[in-house]
């Protein structure tokens, strides 16, 4: 037993008697000795720890259990009701004998703990078990032979006993002379309680009209359910120890019932605890009721812990669904039907066809009083008909429904406006009846303009010439085809609701006979359909042309842009390119000078003197040109040349240095003036060949 795990060994002395307990017993032992003291109006002895000693004397204990488990133990139900225990005790003189302390050691932990103790002085008990996990009562002192006797008292184990605990009695016994013996049991007994609670028994449960709620059933949101019967069985783990029939005392457990947070406690009553619980206000969905014992320890509640009862909210009522009239109708005698349908699909509820009832209001905005409908069986889903009569036109008459549902949930529909239609009248202008038309006169009618109806102008039409019909809202009708006589016309207007009406008069066709030009070829081509055509087809001509005169500028202006400049072959004649050669070597003379390479001036550079060759250049290497190119080959690379580092190619290009152009075209116009001179040729061949120029085409 675990209690206050205190381990607490009692003993008497006649000269101190100081009540020694363990820690965790102490405040409510002397509570327990203080009120009992009182209650008696003695003085308790004071008690001591005393060593036993072993004396002659022998005890058999006698109980009687419930049952016996497997490994002999005896089995005790906590909560179930108290338990004799008798102590037969020999070789003891009773006159001599001042205390019985019983205590109790547990198997598991080897702790002991008082279970009671009787004073001989008053024939009373003076002590129970200092921890509330059991009772002791009507102790007494029987079969006095000798010195042979039986102590007994009853014991009953709360249901906050230890989980399924195990222990064994142990006797000791106070003399007069404060001598403490402790006798030997006869045989070993084992003492088993055992107080785990098996899952409970519902009598019934009932909703708030009586009616028998099962698990999973559907109830009624924010009503009530009420538990009855419900009782409390022990489950042991042997399945060889019947335990059935057996229930703990009312006094024993503290029962409370839990819907959507909220405890309800639960009353004793004749056929076991019962106990109403108000259900929560969702409309739907699922929810349950847990069921808890608040005054012992979860473990010992271990299996009604997890029981559960499980149901379906509903708090939505009947919906309604006007299956008649989807459409109007041509009469003030409405014959409707109504389609009742309760929310839960799957559930047994069932709509309450008795209860279904109809409420009519008319234009004046009143409302007549609810009246029942023919009652029908009952179903998820019903269907009601009836008759009212109702007022002609649109919004005149409005008509709502309300059901009951078996769980009590009450609906009342929407409200249905019934629309009892206005058939179509037909009213001819005067003068239409008999009138007279020329052969060569169109004959018009205009549907709208000849009919009168108050709610509705969705109307069709059909009209007939004798047998030749027309449908639409307009009768076209040219009459130079028919023939001059009297004719039949009718006219048939339909409204939405089918409601119809007809009118049948005559017409005359007189003949006019009239000459008729034919029209000319030309005419017929500037006539609108023709005409138009002839206009698109010149606006696509036009789009086309003005279309490919962009593109061709358009190409034009990308191809000068994008052109390399080309050299023309007057210019590399007359000498102007050897003049912008002579004016950029002179520009760039002085850089030559201070670098240290002599350069010649322009005069210098068409003399026949061996100096007009002095440039730190090869001439055939600036045109990239072996030394054996013709004429044609020098021309080619000077043009290509020319034109790649001329200055308005500079201005154009901006990956060309500005500088670097300037002196290529210098070295590029003295490769043209004296490559293409074939005196000066022949000289710098000759010239070259003796200063033996390195030269590196690759390079």
């Amino acid at each position: 037993m675990s209690g206050s795990g205190a381990d607490m060994r009692c003993g008497v002395d006649h000269s101190d008697r100081t009540v020694k307990i363990a820690a965790g017993s102490m405040i409510l032992g002397l509570l327990t000795l203080l009120l009992l003291n009182a209650i008696s109006g003695n003085v308790s002895p004071q008690r001591v720890d005393v060593v036993p000693t072993r004396a002659n004397g022998t005890v058999l204990f006698e109980m009687d259990p419930e049952a016996v488990d497997s490994d002999g133990s005896l089995v005790c139900l906590a909560g179930y009701r108290p338990y004799r225990l008798n102590f037969n005790i020999s070789n003891v003189e009773l006159a001599n004998l001042r205390w019985i302390n019983t205590s109790i050691v547990e198997e598991s932990s080897s702790s002991v703990y008082l279970l009671s103790s009787y004073f001989l002085g008053d024939n009373r008990l003076t002590m129970e078990l200092l921890d509330p996990e059991a009772t002791v009562s009507s102790p007494g002192i029987t079969n006095i032979i000798g010195q042979n006797f039986t102590y007994y008292f009853d014991v009953l184990f709360h249901m906050n006993w230890s989980y399924e605990e195990k222990f064994e009695p142990r006797l000791d016994l106070q003399m007069l002379n404060g001598e403490t013996i402790r006798p030997d049991f006869e045989e070993d007994k084992t003492v088993q309680v055992f107080g785990t609670l098996d899952v409970p028994a519902v009598g019934q449960v009932l909703d708030d009209h009586g009616r028998s709620i099962e698990e999973n059933s559907y109830v009624r949101s924010n009503s009530t359910l009420n538990f009855t019967g419900m009782g409390f069985g022990y489950k042991h783990p042997n399945s060889l120890i019947d335990l059935s029939g057996k229930q703990p005392l009312a006094s024993e457990l503290s029962v409370v019932l839990e819907a959507d947070g909220v405890q309800f406690k639960a009353q004793w009553g004749p056929l076991g605890y019962y106990c109403t619980v108000d259900i929560p206000e969702d409309t739907s969905g699922s929810d349950f009721i847990s069921m808890d014992i608040t005054n012992i320890p979860e473990e010992r509640k271990q299996r009604p812990s997890v029981w559960n009862f499980d149901f379906k909210l509903d708090g939505i009522g009947p919906s309604f669904l006007l299956r008649k009239p989807a459409g109007k109708a041509d009469s003030t005698l409405v014959n409707w039907t109504l389609e009742v349908t309760d929310k839960p699909q799957s559930s047994t509820v069932r709509v309450n066809g008795s209860l279904v009832e109809v409420q009519k209001r008319d234009g004046d905005g009143n409302w007549s009083d609810w009246t029942g409908v023919e009652a029908v069986d009952n179903d998820k889903s019903i269907t009601v008909h009836g008759s009212t009569v109702c007022l002609e036109g649109i919004g005149k008459s409005v008509l709502r429904f309300r059901a009951v549902d078996e769980l009590g949930n009450s609906q009342i529909s929407e409200e249905f406006p019934i629309h009892v239609n206005i058939p179509p009248e037909i009213q001819l202008p005067a003068g239409l009846d008999g009138k007279e038309y020329l052969q060569n006169e169109t004959m018009i009618i205009h549907g709208n303009d000849i009919v009168v109806d108050e709610d509705d102008t969705e109307l069709s039409f059909v009209f007939y010439f004798d047998s030749y019909e027309m449908v639409g809202p307009e009768f076209n009708k040219k009459l130079f085809t028919e023939n001059p006589g009297v004719h039949n016309i009718t006219i048939m207007v339909t409204d939405q609701s089918g409601a119809s009406d007809s009118v049948r008069f005559t017409v005359t066709v007189i003949e006019v006979k009239e000459e008729k030009d034919e029209e000319t070829f030309l005419e017929r081509m500037v006539e609108p359909p023709i005409l138009w055509i002839w206009i698109f087809a010149l606006l696509v001509i036009l789009i086309i042309i003005l279309v490919v005169i962009v593109l061709v500028i358009s190409k034009k202006i990308s191809d000068s842009k994008k052109q390399d400049f080309v050299i023309d072959e007057s210019i590399l004649e007359d000498g102007s390119a050897a003049e912008i050669a002579m004016r950029l070597h002179d520009i760039y003379t002085a850089k030559y000078q201070a670098q240290g390479i002599p350069v010649a001036s322009g005069d210098e550079a068409i003399s026949d003197d061996e100096e007009e060759f002095a440039f730190p250049y090869n001439l055939y290497e600036v045109l990239s040109v072996e030394p054996t190119a013709d004429e044609k080959e020098i021309k080619k690379a000077y043009r290509k040349l020319a034109a790649f580092y001329h200055p308005d190619r500079i201005r154009l290009n901006e990956d060309i240095d500005e500088e670097e152009a300037k002196e290529m075209m210098v070295m590029v116009n003295k490769a043209k003036e004296i490559l293409l001179n074939p005196e000066m040729k022949v000289r710098y061949d000759a010239y070259i060949s003796d200063m033996d120029f390195e030269f590196d085409m690759e390079e």
